[in-house]
């Protein structure tokens, strides 16, 4: 089960852990929302690669900063044929180059 699944209990998880950071309930529940998205699409677009300062704080804890948005791109081989930007696109999903 997601956490966002149950709504009361998800809600009482985002107080708990605003209280103990001192962050804003609603950039938790953000950031939350940021990490599901990210697990998507690993899961579904294994050839994107997470970059940029999101990634040096989500997954190298290397500076302490919250992002709303996230930096990605393709592997090489991936923009010769351009499938994954087109399964992308069908996917709703924006692409900037």
């Amino acid at each position: 089960m997601n956490l966002h699944q149950n709504s009361q209990l998800f809600k009482e998880l985002i107080n708990v852990v605003s209280e103990d950071s001192g962050l804003k309930g609603s950039i938790i529940e953000k950031d939350y929302y940021v990490s599901l998205l990210l697990e998507s699409v690993q899961a579904n677009y294994p050839h994107i690669v997470f970059k940029g300062g999101t990634s040096l704080s989500k997954c190298y804890h290397l500076i302490n900063r919250f992002s709303e948005d996230i930096d990605i791109n393709f592997q090489q081989e991936v923009n010769k044929t351009g499938a994954e930007k087109r399964k992308l696109k069908q996917s709703h999903f924006k692409i900037r180059k």
